[in-house]
């Protein structure tokens, strides 16, 4: 039974499969799809949010010229940030 995509939607509606015949798919099935989405949006946000937090140099004097200080682009707090420390928290667990 080969699957067909519906005509596009607008981005707030959910897009559904439905079977060659115009039934719609098994709940599971609609579930599934629906999580994948979901876990893609959230993988591509965590890649914009680390894109934002990146380092850069102070700019300051520095005792060690080798080392200089480096804070986030995005919250200028010392590197690494809050939010780059609890991201890569969550993936090594």
């Amino acid at each position: 039974m080969a699957l067909v995509h519906p005509e596009p939607r607008p981005a707030r509606e959910p897009g559904r499969l439905r079977r060659r015949e115009g039934a719609p798919l098994p709940r599971g099935h609609r579930l599934h799809h629906r999580a994948r989405d979901e876990v893609l949006a959230f993988a591509e946000l965590s890649l914009r949010l680390l894109d934002l937090h990146r380092p850069q140099e102070s700019g300051g004097i520095t005792s060690d010229p080798d080392r200089p200080i480096r804070r986030c682009r995005a919250c200028m707090a010392r590197w690494p940030c809050a939010t780059v420390r609890t991201m890569t928290e969550g993936l090594e667990t």
